[in-house]
């Protein structure tokens, strides 16, 4: 009977240092899976501001441009006698 008593504790300590384990893999891999999906949202978020960037000031560049064109123009007109 000791014997048995003996063996089944050894089971149970086998099998509660298995579930252990595995519940500590789990939540490694759970750890692993959030930290990396926190860093694709970053990863998106600052290209989306680069991108954000990039187009702001490609229109405020193409804005500009067109006023300088105008202006230009406008003198042109008047430098040749359009106004006067």
């Amino acid at each position: 009977m000791a014997e048995l008593k003996d063996h089944i504790t050894s089971v149970q300590t086998i099998d509660t240092e298995f579930w252990q384990t595995l519940q500590s893999e789990a939540i490694q891999q759970a750890h692993d899976i959030s930290r990396e999906t926190a860093e694709d949202i970053a990863q998106r978020t600052i290209d989306l501001y680069v991108t954000q960037q990039r187009s702001a000031n490609s229109r405020l560049y193409t804005l500009g441009l067109a006023i300088s064109l105008g202006v230009f123009s406008v003198g042109i007109a008047w430098l040749s006698g359009l106004f006067g």
